[in-house]
């Protein structure tokens, strides 16, 4: 939502900062953040109450690329390109299905395995949701090409005045805390 004072389009939510499980998994003494309009931030309450608080950035607060090209013995050519998003935050669709719709992530058949405040969040129906709103920064490196460039005899046999063999990947790999599958998937 926007609002005064925070980034444009920013995520907002309960927030659940205190919980215990009792011995089947079920959250009990659920408390969320009381917000810092309201009372100090951090300072809990119960979530029937609780305000919803800023959870993040949907627009990244800082974006570029940087590439390189290395050229060898004037016809062997390198080039790479790493690009990266900083400080935006995305839902997680993927979890928001999985465990609050669907009831089939690991969570809820083992809950004693997770923290007690994820666990409050998968069972509050929706009522909060700050874990899914993740940070997703990252940085891809998304190409890398080898390119050869064929002497001009060469190209001439084929007809051509110039030719260049290249072979090119792309979405190599990608540096990031998000736990699903693409920081740069948003629902």
């Amino acid at each position: 939502r926007d609002e005064v004072g925070f980034p444009a389009g920013s995520w907002f939510g309960k927030k659940v900062i205190a919980a215990t499980l009792d011995a089947n998994g079920v959250a009990q003494n659920v408390m969320c953040d009381g917000g810092a309009n309201e009372m100090p931030l951090g300072v809990p309450v119960s979530c029937d109450a609780a305000p919803q608080v800023f959870l993040g950035r949907s627009a990244p607060n800082n974006v570029g690329s940087v590439n390189t090209t290395l050229t060898l013995l004037r016809r062997l050519t390198l080039y790479g390109l790493l690009d990266f998003k900083l400080g935006v935050f995305h839902g997680d669709n993927d979890t928001v299905v999985r465990c609050y719709l669907f009831l089939t992530c690991r969570a809820n058949y083992y809950p004693q395995e997770y923290d007690p405040r994820y666990m409050a969040e998968i069972q509050s129906n929706l009522a909060v949701t700050s874990s899914v709103v993740e940070n997703a920064s990252f940085a891809k490196l998304r190409e890398i090409s080898l390119s050869y460039t064929l002497p001009e005899t060469w190209a001439r046999k084929l007809g051509a005045t110039s030719g260049n063999l290249s072979v090119s990947a792309r979405n190599l790999h990608t540096w990031t805390h998000w736990g699903s599958l693409d920081p740069e998937t948003v629902w």
